[in-house]
């Protein structure tokens, strides 16, 4: 007690001294207290440019410590501070960096305003003082119409390039703590209309670092309004939004809000736009996707938001990946790739379009976009657009025009276009397949660059040798198009081309067709280039590109190759060999000469140099045929079919009409009377003249079908032919080329005169056969082998010659009927279709009669191949026959259908073979007498109504 009583006199002195002093410390200027705290203005100025401190830490430290529990002198340090900060050009200094003094001090940025503000018991009213006064620098600046707009908040605190409203934002920026967010939020909220735009944007960008979720209605409402009246804040509003931790409902709200103003976003926004809404789009609340799908516009060249193209390239030139189109397709990898269900959304809504034209560009990027990501996911793109192709809920133009004026930023997702383009062409489906195709054009066309379109090719190639025919065949569909579309384009790439050639062994017609039109289309369109002065002097574009090395005398590799493998396939052992010499001969003298018809036949240029190469080697095909029938048989069935295309030249077709028919009329055409006294054909078999439909006469004409018996004694269905070459050059192979002589005859004279006027007379002409008593298998199983096998031979010649008859003359017989104008006109027409009708029964007589003579056939009797036939080996052989009957008597003919080589079998139903009876089906009976067989009255005469049959009449 006596001790506390001793002290007190000196506790009530200190107190008295204390108050005494902080009495002196209210007192204090705002420039003393930073002077005693270790900041002072030099020279006392309050216009300095700058504060010197010793400190920073140490000034804060001190600051805090003097004004936490001093009010105050606290009230008084904040308006002395609002009075020393009035005037700008002070502001504007206390807002840059203070000048650090002290040597072992760091260097920490700070400003003498954001030093203050670290302090807890100044920051409201301060940040409340300095936020109201951003409005005062509106118009005190001029540079915000000259700044570039720049999306994201700006962060340098130098005068010379930011203004003070972006100052004073800035002194906010990662403060160390906020003592009230509420009131700075509410603060920023207030005064952010006034704001001049460049401090708008940081301001907003400020935003989520101040606001609590409780001020994030009124954040939003803000913002939202702020968007309202200018759209170019949607981006910096859209970077806010995702650093707010919005619920639910504040993130549809803000994306309601970028949704409905996705028409009006400018190129440079796009991206941010796409990636925001994508990322959302997992949200089952929302319609962003429908939005992307239907709202989104692609930029293209013409595209108004572009800016106008520099003409004189002084510009900077962007670099790839730096187009708009680019960072769209950038962002929409990055929200499908780490957006939260964003892909299944997508693909989703993808896939519930059901109609061709609802598909969209967007569409198309998306997918190839997720396919992109994984093999999972480029699965099920595959598998989804292969059923849509397949169902017919999508078509090829939606692919053509979402790659057209796109392949600056599809570069980049090249391989996996190219990877959906083959899946697609390997589709057995037509629909299928020709979307692969489409694409596959699209590609070529719109990816310029070499290596690019060199991976078109490679990847064309892989399907070019496919196994399955449609696949093979779709892809010469692609190479057909690029050849006729973008002619002076693929011949830059004849090079590659030259390897299809490895695989026209196992091609079909169609496919040989199609192969051989692109390597004409090629030649012709060099020796057009070359006309028009794109080749150059010295040769074709074929031998100054496309790799083409070592080239003479104008010519290409590629066209090296090319008619030196027309020449080995034409002089082949094979039939297979010669085929495919046919075909691409009739298409290269085809395109030649349509190219000659069209721009004339000038001499010495090197398009009418290749024609007549092309040409020697028609005409020495056409030459061979005695010693090469079946290669006139292809190059016959060839020119057929070009002719019904009508895509021969005119001058062409009558040089070829001109050469078959005198060839037909000179070989197969014979005086009925020379024909029966000749020689040499008849052995055991004998002669007769069948079916004289014209009647009988001196000067008769008769179509010589019966092979020499010396040319059917073999197995092989010739005497000196083999397995593979048919009937060889044999009588028997040479009568086979008759009919696809016929069929390309018939063909010419439809394309040039429309009718068969000049080769009618054909219809009435009768049949040079054996003697007609052998079709009894009776008579039949009692002729040596030879003459067996002649029997044969001449009725499936005969059923052939009528099968043909029927097919040339079955289209047109009618017309002359309906135009009939005279009387004599009506019987000319009559005449030709009761002509016609007695062919047809004649075939389903030889039909029946040959069905019936197989089972009796020589061991090892083959039947030659007609057309192209023979180049697949397809000969009638007796191997699947039943065998014939035993010794003792022929029984009952087995059923048997015959198989017709050629492929064109409209001659009528096939007949059935019954053991006995006769009538209009050409049943055999092999049974019973054949003392009467040889009077039958086989249709001799036209106006008669009887039954003609093979065998004895019925009783």
């Amino acid at each position: 007690m006596t001790t506390l009583q001793g002290k007190r006199p000196a506790l009530d002195q200190e107190l008295r001294q204390h108050t005494a002093k902080r009495s002196r410390n209210d007192n204090i200027s705002f420039s003393e207290l930073l002077e005693e705290c270790g900041c002072m203005i030099p020279n006392g100025s309050a216009g300095a440019e700058e504060y010197l401190v010793e400190d920073p830490r140490k000034l804060r430290r001190n600051l805090e410590q003097r004004l936490t529990l001093n009010e105050t002198l606290r009230r008084s340090f904040l308006d002395g501070a609002r009075e020393h900060l009035e005037p700008p050009e002070v502001l504007n200094a206390a807002l840059k960096p203070m000048t650090v003094t002290g040597t072992a001090a760091v260097f920490t940025g700070d400003s003498l305003v954001r030093a203050l503000l670290n302090i807890p018991t100044l920051q409201r009213d301060l940040s409340e003082y300095l936020l109201q006064r951003i409005p005062e620098f509106s118009s005190s600046e001029d540079d915000y119409s000259n700044r570039p707009v720049t999306a994201g908040p700006s962060t340098t605190n130098s005068a010379t390039n930011a203004t003070q409203a972006q100052l004073i934002i800035g002194q906010f920026r990662w403060l160390d703590c906020l003592a009230d967010p509420h009131a700075v939020t509410a603060t920023v909220l207030g005064v952010l209309p006034a704001m001049p735009p460049e401090a708008q944007r940081d301001a907003i960008s400020f935003l989520p670092e101040v606001a609590p979720e409780d001020d994030y209605p009124a954040v939003l409402d803000a913002l939202e309004a702020l968007v309202e009246d200018g759209p170019e804040f949607l981006i910096i509003v859209l970077e806010a939004a995702s650093n707010l931790v919005l619920n639910d409902a504040g993130q549809v709200r803000i994306m309601e809000m970028v949704a409905s103003r996705l028409q009006s976003v400018g190129v440079n926004d796009l991206p941010a736009v796409v990636r925001y809404l994508l990322q959302g789009a997992a949200m089952s609340s929302t319609n962003t996707i429908a939005t992307l799908r239907t709202s989104m516009h692609f930029v293209t060249p013409v595209d108004p938001r572009l800016a106008v193209p520099d003409r004189k390239g002084k510009s900077k030139v962007p670099a790839p990946g730096e187009d708009p189109e680019s960072r769209v397709l950038a962002a929409m990898r990055q929200a499908l790739q780490f957006g939260k269900g964003a892909a299944d959304a997508v693909l989703k809504d993808i896939k519930a379009v059901n109609t061709p034209a609802q598909h969209t560009t967007f569409d198309f990027w998306t997918l190839l976009t997720l396919a992109g990501l994984n093999p999972d996911r480029k699965h099920s793109v595959h598998s989804m657009m292969r059923k849509k192709f397949s169902d017919g809920h999508a078509d090829a133009s939606w692919l053509e025009r979402s790659i057209t004026g796109h392949a600056v930023a599809l570069e980049e997702q090249f391989s996996p276009i190219i990877a959906l383009a083959q899946h697609l062409l390997s589709d057995p489906t037509p629909a299928v397949s020709e979307a692969g195709a489409a694409l596959f054009v699209t590609m070529f066309t719109e990816f310029s660059d070499a290596y690019c379109r060199q991976e078109v090719l490679r990847a064309l190639h892989t399907h070019l040798g496919a196994t399955v025919t449609a696949e093979a065949t779709a892809a010469l569909r692609v190479l057909q198009r690029l050849a006729h579309e973008r002619t002076s384009d693929l011949m830059q790439y004849a090079a590659f081309l030259t390897t299809i050639l490895d695989y026209v062994a196992g091609y079909n017609t169609e496919q040989l067709t199609a192969a051989f039109d692109v390597f004409a289309e090629l030649v012709a369109g060099a020796c057009r280039t070359t006309a028009s002065g794109g080749g150059g002097a010295g040769g074709s574009l074929l031998s100054q590109g496309g790799g083409a090395t070592g080239t003479h005398g104008g010519r290409s590799r590629m066209e090296d190759e090319l008619f030196i493998f027309l020449r080995k396939q034409l002089s082949g052992a094979f039939p297979a060999h010669r085929r495919v010499g046919s075909v691409g001969v009739v298409a290269l003298v085809q395109r030649l000469g349509k190219e000659i018809e069209e721009h004339g036949d000038r001499e010495g240029s090197l398009l009418s140099q290749r024609y007549r190469e092309a040409r020697a080697l028609l005409d020495s095909t056409l030459a061979a045929a005695a010693s090469c029938p079946d290669t006139l048989a292809f190059l016959c069935d060839a020119l057929a079919t070009e002719a019904q295309r009508d895509t021969l030249p005119k001058s062409l077709m009558e040089y070829l009409r001109g050469t078959l028919q005198e060839r037909l009329e000179s070989q197969f055409i014979k005086n009925a009377s020379e024909w029966t006294a000749a020689t040499g054909t008849s052995a055991g078999a004998g002669k007769e003249i069948w079916w004289n439909a014209n009647g009988t006469g001196e000067d008769d004409v008769v179509v010589a079908l019966l092979p020499p018996a010396n040319t059917t004694s073999g197995g092989t269905g010739g005497g000196t032919g083999n397995r593979h070459t048919g009937a060889g050059n044999t009588g028997a192979g040479l009568v086979a080329t008759l009919f696809p002589t016929l069929h390309a005859v018939a063909a010419l004279n439809m394309a040039m005169d429309g009718n068969l006027a000049s080769i009618d007379a054909l219809l009435g002409c009768s049949l040079g056969l054996f003697t007609m008593a052998n079709v009894s298998p009776r008579k039949y199983a009692t002729l040596d082998p030879i003459a067996q096998r002649q029997v044969l031979h001449g009725l499936f010649f005969g059923l052939n010659w009528c099968r043909e008859l029927i097919n040339a003359f079955g289209p047109v017989v009618g017309a002359p009927l309906l135009r009939a104008s005279t009387v004599n006109h009506y019987r000319m027409a009559r005449q030709m279709q009761l002509s016609l009708m007695l062919r047809v029964r004649a075939a389903s007589q030889m039909e029946a009669a040959l069905a019936a003579l197989l089972p009796l056939a020589p061991p090892m009797t083959v039947l030659p191949s007609l057309g192209a036939a023979a180049a697949t080996n397809n000969d009638i052989t007796t191997a699947g026959l039943r065998k014939p009957a035993a010794a003792g008597g022929a029984k009952k003919s087995a059923k048997v259908q015959f198989k017709d080589d050629t492929k064109r079998n409209s001659g009528g139903k096939k007949s059935k073979n019954s053991g006995n009876g006769g009538g209009s089906t050409g049943t055999v009976a092999p049974q019973g007498s054949d003392q009467h067989e040889h009077n039958l009255p086989l249709c001799r005469q036209p106006r008669q109504q009887q039954q003609p049959r093979y065998g004895h009449q019925r009783r």
